[in-house]
């Protein structure tokens, strides 16, 4: 159209002149849309120890931080007066937006530590968020062992644990086999610590008991390892996943022409909505007091048994039975037809006598689901006196 429109402005000019018009040229490629450009830092906040947390040498303490980035956080790292520690991954190449982090750290000296964690979005980093705990000198009198971790809501190894134990760095999937190309079968949030059964020769994977009735397969890449871990027998993989492509279509037969039916092309079935349901409670159902209080740590499965995603985040809440204390489990996001999401919470007790453990899912009604009335599900847990 540029060549057509320069022969007209050439004939206006110079009367009766000619002009050799040319083929049009190629249609021009459209525009992309270019992708925004991410110019701000990471942010990243610590839950928990508390300021002032006191520990002692050989502790092992474990910082839980919450990292968050408009282009993906690809990783954070723990620094101990400014010693690197302990460097953690998103387990999704492009990062999360939001990654929670648990960092296990032990110190070996004593005196006062600052704790810095700082997020990363490929190279650029965060400001650090920091936390300063005081280190003391172990009480090599003590004949029990002290519990380890933290303070504020955070996690807690306990380091007399015979069992040998995983604790989730970040949110972390769990699958059929050890592998990504294995089916996912749910998310152990950032914190959570469930049994090793197995492992692979190189320790590149764990099988771990995510229930009383379901065993699967976690990156070893993503945990810390505590407990005894002597004897975990090594497992050989189960088949991969059978290929899904397309069986290629044959050349078709040349048969004499059919008479032609009217075809009627079936209605798909409309799919039934999300139906939540608390899977599991799991935890100690008998507790004995010691010095006026006990703490014992609660698994719960969330399963969406439904034909559909969840579609949008629910919150979940667990109340103490009688009394009525409730408190949050956390917003769980869209969950998957068949997906489960593990959650863990500590829970202290200082009076003796029976509880009841109530955890109700979507507590808030925002997901529509096949049935309102399986979303509650419920624990006896009897709390003796001291003796």
């Amino acid at each position: 159209m540029r060549i057509m429109r320069a022969c007209l402005i050439a004939g206006m000019a110079v009367m009766g002149s000619a002009c050799t018009l040319t083929s049009d040229p190629a249609t021009p490629t459209p525009a992309t849309t270019p992708t925004p450009l991410i110019t701000g830092r990471p942010s990243v906040t610590i839950e928990s120890p508390d300021e002032g947390t006191e520990v002692t040498t050989g502790d092992n303490v474990l910082v839980s931080a919450t990292a968050e980035d408009e282009g993906g956080v690809t990783s954070v790292q723990l620094f101990a007066n400014d010693t690197l520690v302990k460097t953690v991954s998103s387990e999704s190449v492009a990062g999360d937006r939001v990654l929670p982090v648990v960092l296990d750290y032990s110190p070996r000296s004593t005196g006062n530590i600052a704790l810095e964690v700082i997020a990363f979005r490929g190279n650029v980093a965060s400001n650090p968020a920091t936390v300063n705990i005081t280190v003391q000198e172990e009480d090599t009198g003590s004949t029990t062992g002290s519990t380890t971790g933290t303070t504020g809501g955070g996690p807690v190894i306990d380091p007399n644990d015979p069992t040998c134990r995983i604790l989730t760095n970040v949110n972390l999937n769990y699958r059929t086999g050890p592998g990504t190309n294995y089916e996912r079968l749910g998310l152990l949030v950032a914190g959570t610590q469930v049994p090793i059964t197995g492992r692979l020769g190189d320790n590149s994977w764990w099988q771990v008991q995510v229930s009383s009735f379901q065993q699967a397969w976690v990156s070893s890449e993503f945990t810390t390892e505590y407990g005894n871990c002597v004897g975990i027998p090594v497992l050989s993989p189960p088949p991969t996943p059978t290929s899904t492509a397309p069986t290629p279509t044959p050349p078709p037969t040349l048969t004499p022409e059919p008479s032609i039916t009217p075809s009627v092309t079936p209605v798909p079935p409309t799919p039934r909505p999300a139906d939540l349901v608390v899977s599991s409670i799991q935890g100690p159902e008998s507790l004995t007091l010691s010095g006026g209080i006990v703490t014992g740590t609660y698994s719960i499965q969330v399963t969406n048994a439904g034909d559909s995603p969840t579609g949008a985040q629910f919150a979940s809440t667990l109340t103490l039975l009688p009394g009525g204390t409730e408190s949050e489990l956390g917003v769980i996001g869209n969950l998957g037809t068949g997906e489960s999401i593990l959650l863990n919470r500590q829970v202290t007790f200082t009076e003796a006598g029976q509880v009841t453990l109530q955890v109700e899912v979507d507590s808030g009604g925002d997901i529509n689901e096949i049935s309102e009335v399986n979303n509650t599900s419920s624990l006896v847990i009897t709390i003796q006196a001291e003796s």
